[in-house]
């Protein structure tokens, strides 16, 4: 415990406040992130949104499997009796618009640097070499591809159609009425992107996710003397 307190007297403050208004405004833009990614005639309020997310965050931070992203939009629902599928397809893309900034970010860093093939990297436990990032990084991009080329095919006329067409040779139950209403939830949502404008906004805002998380640990890394994360 001394220790512990003799390292606290040398921690800068000043730079652990300014990380915490770091995160604090990256949690206002994923809102805000979060907002443009619903279709403008059903976009629930900014607060609301912030209120949610807020709430899903913390419980991602004390629960595990990321519980909290499903409570997101279930307290949508419960609030403000937005639709809990298109609450989730909104999450979803959340989690592919990150995907597809980070693989982004990493070819940028590939070409820049020329990580891969023999190189090899050192950190303070373990070496990593470039062919295993290389591996990595390919898996992660098919999956990716496959991802983002479904969403296109979902975003079609042809496929919707087709899918109502097999639904619609199935009797009328309830259970059928519920996987149409599901269906119609997730067309809805991905027709979203279809916008130029909204796509490009929700890229920016990505990136300005990212650069502030990036910042809020440099800021942390500044205040805590001999604190190493690589």
């Amino acid at each position: 415990m001394d220790k512990l307190f003799d390292y606290t007297q040398t921690v800068h403050f000043p730079m652990i406040v300014l990380s915490c208004f770091i995160v604090l405004l990256s949690f206002i833009i994923r809102a805000l992130r979060w907002k443009f990614l619903f279709s403008p005639e059903n976009r629930p309020a900014f607060f609301t949104l912030y209120h949610a997310l807020i709430i899903g965050f913390m419980l991602n931070f004390i629960l595990p499997g990321r519980i909290g992203e499903f409570v997101r939009p279930a307290i949508l629902k419960a609030e403000n009796n937005f639709s809990y599928t298109i609450g989730i397809s909104t999450i979803v893309l959340e989690r592919i618009f990150d995907a597809f900034f980070l693989i982004l970010s990493l070819c940028i860093i590939f070409l820049v640097t020329g990580i891969g093939g023999n190189t090899e990297i050192q950190t303070a436990d373990s070496q990593v070499g470039g062919r295993t990032l290389t591996n990595i990084f390919s898996k992660v991009s098919v999956a990716l591809f496959i991802l983002v080329t479904g969403i296109i095919m979902v975003n079609t006329r042809f496929f919707q159609s087709k899918i109502k067409i097999l639904l619609g040779k199935f009797s009328k139950s309830s259970i059928i009425a519920k996987i149409q209403q599901v269906l119609d939830d997730i067309f809805k949502t991905v027709q979203v992107i279809k916008n130029p404008a909204s796509f490009f906004t929700c890229f920016a805002l990505t990136c300005v996710i990212w650069f502030l998380n990036g910042l809020a640990q440099y800021c942390v890394v500044l205040a805590c003397p001999g604190l190493n994360i690589t």
